[in-house]
């Protein structure tokens, strides 16, 4: 029988034949057996009831479920009188000048700090200084009028040793005019010579200007010889990083107490950048940039940019013996 010649020719050919094995039906994987698991003929062999656990060891429900806190939103009474301090607090700190401002902030006082600051010092002519020890007696003859002042020993820079001399006995004691700073080394520079660098480094001069200035005051022909003064240069670096690292941290802190009292939410504050360069003009070497905040005026942070390394200009040429030590150490 051809079958049905309504169905499709392999379909009509399909039909009273034998199904074809699976052609991999031996290679077949089979199913794993589960091992078989031998259930207790009688209750007797089940355990009663559980171990009981301390109460601090058992689960608690409560452990798992997650405190819910609930968002609490100003009235608008309360944003108002919010609003109305920031503001009196800004325009507080608008009513004064920069100076007073910052002095204010940072809690500084002229009247307390200009002793507890250092050494003071000051420039006096020598003949005043013998007018005012003709009163003075000796302390080894006791003769009146006798006392004078020396000052043609050995300087160093700005400091000088001075000897004061009696005349009529020749008894005399010297000492410098200036103390060294404290250090590590066995010599330690002189405390005004370390200043002279620092006052003449803040109006953007160098070693050339301090000995012009000195020479002109009459105080000493060469004030520090420039290997001397790019020595000490290295030892006020730090000195001078640090004092800018704690006051910046400072002004930080003194700006994020004042941020709270505006309701400001942390991190958001109001800055401007500004620079400024060591000379007029666009050939300038050296250049800082500061990161200010508005409404205070306190940095709290700085950067300064520089293609110009006096180091590099005083320091030995590449054919001399000692470059490649000065190298590197620079």
């Amino acid at each position: 029988m051809g079958g049905d010649i309504r169905l499709k020719v392999n379909t009509r050919r399909a039909y009273g034949k034998k199904r074809k094995r699976a052609w991999n039906k031996g290679t077949a994987s089979r199913a794993p057996s589960l091992p078989s698991i031998s259930l207790p003929e009688s209750e007797d062999s089940l355990p009663r009831s559980l171990p009981e656990l301390p109460e601090e060891e058992q689960p608690s429900v409560s452990a798992t479920i997650v405190d819910r806190i609930d968002t609490a939103y100003l009235t608008e009474s309360e944003e108002a009188q919010i609003a109305e301090n920031a503001r009196l607090a800004k325009d507080g700190l608008a009513s004064t000048s920069a100076t007073r401002r910052k002095f204010s902030l940072l809690g500084v006082c002229h009247e307390t700090d200009a002793v507890s600051c250092g050494s003071q010092f000051v420039i006096v002519d020598i003949a005043s200084l013998n007018e005012l020890m003709c009163s003075v007696l000796c302390g080894s003859c006791g003769a009146s009028g006798s006392l004078i002042f020396d000052t043609s020993d050995r300087s160093y820079g700005l400091a000088t040793k001075i000897g004061m001399k009696c005349t009529s006995c020749g008894a005399e004691r010297k000492t410098w005019t200036s103390r060294r700073t404290k250090g590590e080394g066995t010599i330690t520079p002189f405390e005004v010579n370390v200043r002279a660098i620092k006052a003449i480094q803040s109006i953007g001069k160098g070693v050339t200007a301090l000995n012009d200035f000195c020479a002109t005051m009459n105080l000493t022909h060469q004030a520090l010889h420039h290997k001397t003064f790019q020595h000490h240069l290295t030892r006020t670096k730090d000195a001078c990083m640090a004092a800018a690292l704690q006051s910046e941290q400072r002004s930080v802190e003194i700006i994020k107490k004042l941020y709270e009292e505006f309701d400001s939410p942390p991190g958001n504050i109001d800055v401007i950048y500004d620079g400024t360069w060591m000379t007029r003009g666009r050939r300038s070497h050296i250049g800082v940039g500061c990161i200010v905040e508005l409404c205070t005026g306190l940095v709290i942070d700085h950067v300064v940019l520089s293609n110009f390394c006096l180091g590099c200009v005083v320091g030995p040429g590449e054919d001399d013996e000692t470059y490649a030590v000065w190298k590197e150490q620079h």
